[in-house]
């Protein structure tokens, strides 16, 4: 049943630092997927489609871009860095997707059916469009988001240093 009621406070905090770190971590991975292979945005405002900019485009396309890209540069370790990385990033952007797209739940007993015993606690829960991926149950609590947190956070120590080794390195 979707929820009527607000969260906690500190679990309304947790929920805007998740946020907070998805809105860095996507601007880290345009930057870092700028580096790997800038495109001039002059040329999509021009009316030529393609994938010239970045900008414009939606942050999982910029990084399957990104992934094409790096799949023509010769074997590395920076190009190896560079493919976790941005796997780390999408990973965590998909995970912020879920929590963002989601639908807010309290259960509550039903007469006549049989108890959950205990009852989960307030959770998001996300339906994804397609059938490729399950359903998403996140709990709507300080740790339950913390976590989630903590691994949108992880991706963007590395950004800058990335970044600059892979604009030095292009190809």
């Amino acid at each position: 049943m979707a929820s009527d009621l607000d969260p906690p406070s500190d679990v309304l905090l947790e929920l805007g630092r998740l946020v907070w770190a998805a809105i860095n971590l996507e601007g880290d991975v345009y930057a870092v997927c700028r580096s790997i292979r800038p495109r001039d945005p002059e040329k999509r405002r021009k009316g030529r489609p393609g994938r010239e900019a970045f900008d414009d485009l939606p942050i999982g396309t910029v990084i399957s871009h990104a992934f094409e890209d790096l799949g023509t540069w010769p074997p590395s370790d920076l190009r190896s860095r560079a493919e976790a990385w941005l796997a780390n990033a999408r990973d965590a952007l998909e995970e912020r997707n879920a929590v963002v797209h989601s639908t807010p739940v309290t259960y509550a007993a039903i007469p006549g059916e049989v108890p959950v015993d205990p009852p989960p606690g307030p959770e998001l829960m996300n339906f994804p469009r397609s059938g490729e991926r399950p359903m998403v149950r996140t709990s709507l609590t300080v740790d339950g988001l913390g976590e989630i947190r903590r691994r949108t956070e992880a991706p963007q120590a590395e950004s800058l240093t990335l970044g600059g080794e892979l604009w030095r390195a292009r190809p």
